[in-house]
C-alpha cells in the first residue's frame, strides 16, 4: 500500500493522488516545467482535444496563451454547446478572446 496513491480499480490503472501530495506534484511542475503554469494549460488542453473534448480544450488553452487554438477549438464546439443551452459559456469564450486581444 503506497501512502500517497491507491488504487481505484481492481486492474490497477487508475489512481487517486492524496491530495497534499498531488498538490507538491502540481506546485514542483509549474516551478519545474513553467512558471504560471502555462505548459501545464498547453499540454491539458492539446489532450483534451486530441480526446474530443473540445469545451475542455477551449477553457485549458486561454490560459495558456493559446488564444487562436481555442478559438478553433470552439469553433468546433459552439453550436453544439448553444444547442445544449450554454450561450454564456460560448460568449464567455468570446470575452476572454477580445480580453487577449487588446
Amino acid at each position: 500500500m503506497c501512502i500517497f496513491a491507491h488504487r481505484l480499480d481492481e486492474g490497477g490503472t487508475c489512481f487517486q493522488l492524496h491530495p497534499q501530495f498531488r498538490q507538491h506534484l502540481r506546485a514542483y511542475l509549474d516551478h519545474r516545467l513553467n512558471e504560471d503554469g502555462k505548459l501545464r494549460h498547453t499540454y491539458a488542453s492539446a489532450w483534451f482535444a486530441r480526446n474530443g473534448d473540445w469545451q475542455l480544450a477551449v477553457q485549458r488553452a486561454f490560459p495558456a496563451g493559446e488564444t487562436l487554438q481555442a478559438l478553433e477549438w470552439a469553433r468546433r464546439c459552439a453550436i453544439e454547446e448553444v444547442a445544449k443551452g450554454n450561450l454564456s459559456l460560448v460568449l464567455g469564450w468570446l470575452g476572454k478572446s477580445r480580453k487577449a486581444n487588446s
